[in-house]
């Protein structure tokens, strides 16, 4: 989404993101190529920040005779704050059902999230972690509905609430949460704060302690978002490399057993969230 996040992935050992460069009309103006390995395997696109700007970089990326995505996967990674409640400072997420405001809820492929899930654990004991990252999470353990903060970063299956802008806060979470549950029939659980990313990884937590104020919180320190950004590419990598190693089982896709779609069945299917299919279990026309 940002430059923070896209240079993670630079100068690494396992892989050359750097080795083709090409520009394509209609990207950001700050991030105006698409990067990608001599032999074309693995490519990165850095969106911008916003939803506005993650809309138009993929549609211009989709529409471009420059590439041919029929058989490619899309691993959409990048920062976020975390749900004292759910997880702690530098673990990273996975989303199976993002929900943004205006009931717009997607849920993804299950089998290929468990699978990204199960690929990204395998790099768990190697996340990244400061002392300066404990001493802050330290003291929220005490709080008993905050005993998920407590311990050294993990992966964990949650879910997002997307918006354009930044927000903490203990009366903005709560309302994250509520509208998560409400848009999915409580099958979401959130927990990450994003604008538009499924992998999350935390670089602060969502809401402070008791008595606390959330502008204490929001403009404090944030020690976790060096440590956070590297957690995007130590989990991240082992999905990378595993697909393209292994690219014999994933050329003919994950097949999805869930409903895969919007709130509103546009796609084709019956949503099993929300208010059902508003196009009869059929696709929307176009």
């Amino acid at each position: 989404m940002f430059s923070d996040e896209a240079n993670m992935w630079y100068n690494i050992p396992k892989f050359n993101v750097l080795a083709q460069n090409i520009s394509v009309p209609g990207l950001s103006s700050l991030f105006p190529e698409v990067h990608y390995t001599k032999d074309g395997s693995i490519c990165q696109l850095t969106t911008g920040e916003g939803e506005m700007n993650a809309a138009s970089t993929v549609a211009t990326l989709l529409h471009s005779s420059a590439f041919d995505l029929r058989t490619t996967y899309f691993l959409i990674a990048g920062i976020a704050g975390v749900s004292s409640k759910v997880a702690t400072i530098d673990s990273v997420t996975f989303a199976a059902m993002p929900c943004r405001w205006g009931f717009k809820v997607l849920e993804m492929n299950e089998n290929l999230r468990q699978l990204a899930f199960r690929l990204a654990k395998t790099a768990e004991p190697g996340l990244n972690d400061t002392t300066d990252c404990g001493a802050a999470r330290a003291p929220y353990p005490i709080v008993p509905q905050f005993a998920a903060t407590g311990g050294s970063p993990s992966v964990v299956l949650c879910d997002t609430a997307t918006s354009d802008t930044f927000g903490s806060g203990t009366l903005l979470a709560e309302a994250f949460e509520n509208t998560t549950k409400l848009f999915t029939n409580q099958s979401a659980t959130y927990c990450a704060t994003p604008q538009e990313d499924i992998m999350r990884s935390a670089s602060d937590l969502d809401r402070p302690l008791p008595g606390e104020s959330a502008v204490a919180s929001l403009l404090g320190p944030t020690p976790g978002f060096v440590p956070s950004i590297s957690n995007l590419h130590i989990a991240g990598v082992k999905i990378v490399q595993a697909i393209v190693s292994g690219w014999k089982d994933f050329e003919g896709g994950v097949k999805a057993t869930n409903y895969v779609g919007d709130i509103f069945g546009s796609l084709g299917g019956k949503p099993d969230f929300g208010p059902g299919s508003m196009f009869g279990g059929k696709a929307a026309k176009v």
